[in-house]
């Protein structure tokens, strides 16, 4: 083997070699779940909002329309909050921006849908909070329709003679 002459040296392509202006590498993909604390606090809103009216109504003795209101201005800001607080978590976790936390005012199963669609491009597990608040609400509406169905009867075992 012949030791490279100096003109080969001229000829590589490592002559206009110069160092890179950026050496960090880029995040390598998602690090964790998209499952937040915060995407499952708001998948049970409306659990929340029910036990926050019923003991405003057990306390107070009945609930005016002004109480029903500022309690679904409670939570509704909660929501956004939490939306907001999930979207810091999912950038920092490696997901990006994700949706808007305002759109939890609108509705949290808009909020969800949309998360969902945008962190499920990995998995499907963004999904995961939006079956549950789908779950959530459709339980709640089933007990809403039995109560309204069944509620005399159980007014009439608890006014039965002892």
């Amino acid at each position: 083997m012949t030791c490279p002459r100096e003109n080969d040296y001229r000829k590589s392509p490592l002559r206009r070699w110069a160092p890179a202006l950026c050496t960090s590498i880029a995040p390598l993909g998602v690090q964790s779940s998209s499952n937040t604390l915060a995407s499952w606090i708001i998948a049970i809103s409306p659990l929340i909002q029910l036990g926050v009216h019923v003991t405003a109504n057990v306390v107070g003795g009945y609930v005016t329309w002004v109480a029903v209101g500022a309690i679904a201005a409670l939570v509704a800001g909660t929501t956004a909050v939490l939306a907001w607080y999930d979207g810091e978590q999912l950038e920092t976790r490696g997901y990006g921006k994700t949706a808007f936390p305002y759109w939890a005012l609108l509705a949290p199963s808009v909020y969800l849908f949309v998360r969902g669609q945008r962190t499920s491009l990995r998995n499907f597990e963004g999904y995961g909070p939006l079956w549950g608040h789908l779950l959530v609400v459709i339980l709640l509406a089933a007990g809403y329709v039995l109560l309204i169905l069944f509620g005399g009867a159980f007014a009439q075992v608890i006014l039965l003679p002892r």
